[in-house]
Formats: structure tokens, C-alpha cells, sequence
């Protein structure tokens, strides 16, 4: 077993012990404190040494779709780290295996897909954005089907929702800022595109900037709504999930489409 695999086996291996016992302690009604949620960051050490490797090459930046799905998943367990235990640990529960899964892949794939960025900072910036606004929206997506789950079982069977979890109200008001957040970085990453990459649009497939688009006026009338008409409960739901299906259909789709049915970069 070469080092960056075994680098890999640990990162995974140490995600999956962490959800694992978080989720024993969880289903003996043990409430989480914030310091054992902070232990997550030792397997994010380790996966951030090799993102590291992977994606910084000889020759460029390894951009394909795997390193840079392996680098939102990072993304999205450091920023729940932020919000406090009450709201992170059932979103935790779906990051960490999804982290440990990408780790394990990364040292599978090829480097076929390097780009050169130094010294190009609006490329530097758009990438750094749009990843941030694709993790914060992905985490606003799971957070809306936990809401959906949530309303669903307090209707029809409310003993069964464990009291350890935040109330309805404290997650929809969390929701709303995981969304704002998102949608300015959104914004940033488009703003730079059109602005300080000109050519950035042409030499990507049409229906990328279409569906990135079509993923900011969704997520832009939701908050619109939200602001004046006070949107809530299910329609919150359903358009945060659009949203995010756009926005996963904008950058996820085409990568994998063109990697991998295409074999293109």
C-alpha cells in the first residue's frame, strides 16, 4: 500500500469511526458537546494533507470532478464546525461518511484534468467561491430534507423525533442563513465570471452558465419570498431543493458528463 493510499484508508477510517460513535451516542440519547464534535478535525487534517497531494500537481492544479467533489465535502465538514452542536450533529451524520467516501477515492483517479492557476487571481477567486457557495448550498439542501423530515414525523408520529434535536424553528431560521451565505458567493463567483473571465463562458458547455443561472433566480426569489411574504415549511423546502438540483446539474452534471461519458476536461 503506497503512502497516499494509506493516507486515504486512515482519513476515511477515522470519519467513519467519529460517525459511528456519534451516532451510538446519539441513539442512547447522549447529547454531543461541541469539543466531540471538534474531534472531526483531526480526519480533516488528514484529508486537507491530501486534497493537498492530489490536486496540487507538478504541473498544475488536478481540477477533475473527484478532487474537487473530495474538496466540498472538506469544505462542508470544517463549516459545520461552526454553527454549535445543536444544529451540526444530524448534519454531521450525512458529511462524514460522504468525506470518508471521497477520501477513499481520491488516490484512485488520474491527474488528467490540471489546469495552470498561478498567478490567475479571478480564476483563484471565482473557484474558491463558487466551491464555497456549492458546499454552503449542499449543506442548506440536506438541512431542507431534514426539515421535511422532520415536519413529517411531528405530524404523524411526534414521539418518535428524538428531543435531542434542535426545534423546527431554530433549524428554518439556521436554513435561511446557511442559504444567504451561499447565495452571496454565488453571486461573487458569477459576478467574477462575467466580469474578470470573459472567456470563461465560451469555452464552457452552454447549459453550465444556463443551470448556474437558473440556480441563482431560484435561490434569489426564495429569500425574496422569505423576506416579504415569510416563506417557511414546505415551499422552502421545494425551492431550496430545485435550487440546489440546478446548481448540482450546472458544475456536477457537465464534469461528470465530460469526464466520464465524454472523456473530455
Amino acid at each position: 500500500m503506497n503512502a497516499l493510499l494509506l493516507l486515504a484508508v486512515l482519513t476515511a477510517l477515522f470519519y467513519l469511526l467519529q460517525a459511528g460513535w456519534m451516532f451510538h451516542q446519539l441513539r442512547h440519547g447522549v447529547r454531543l458537546g461541541h469539543r466531540v464534535l471538534m474531534l472531526a478535525l483531526l480526519p480533516a487534517l488528514l484529508q486537507a494533507v491530501l486534497l493537498h497531494l492530489v490536486i496540487d500537481t507538478p504541473t498544475g492544479q488536478n481540477l477533475g470532478f473527484l478532487p474537487i467533489a473530495a474538496m466540498v465535502s472538506w469544505l462542508i465538514v470544517l463549516l459545520l464546525m461552526i454553527p454549535g452542536e445543536q444544529l451540526a450533529t444530524p448534519l454531521l451524520l450525512f458529511a462524514l461518511p460522504l468525506a470518508a467516501a471521497f477520501s477513499l477515492a481520491l488516490p484512485l483517479m488520474p491527474a488528467d484534468h490540471v489546469r495552470q492557476l498561478a498567478g490567475a487571481w479571478p480564476s483563484l477567486v471565482h473557484i474558491f467561491s463558487a466551491l464555497l457557495a456549492y458546499s454552503l448550498l449542499m449543506v442548506a439542501a440536506v438541512q431542507a430534507l431534514l426539515l421535511w423530515w422532520l415536519e413529517q414525523k411531528l405530524r404523524h408520529a411526534p414521539m418518535q423525533v428524538s428531543p435531542l434535536l434542535p426545534p423546527l424553528q431554530l433549524q428554518e431560521s439556521f436554513l435561511f442563513r446557511v442559504i444567504s451565505t451561499g447565495f452571496g458567493l454565488l453571486t461573487l463567483a458569477l459576478l467574477i465570471a462575467v466580469i474578470g473571465m470573459p472567456d470563461l463562458f465560451a469555452s464552457q458547455p452552454l447549459h453550465k452558465p444556463v443551470f448556474a443561472v437558473l440556480s441563482w433566480l431560484v435561490f434569489a426569489v426564495l429569500l425574496f419570498g422569505r423576506w416579504q411574504r415569510g416563506w417557511r415549511g414546505r415551499i422552502a423546502v421545494r425551492w431550496t431543493l430545485v435550487g440546489f438540483a440546478l446548481l448540482a446539474l450546472s458544475y456536477a452534471g457537465t464534469r461528470i458528463v465530460l469526464e466520464y461519458v465524454l472523456h473530455r476536461g
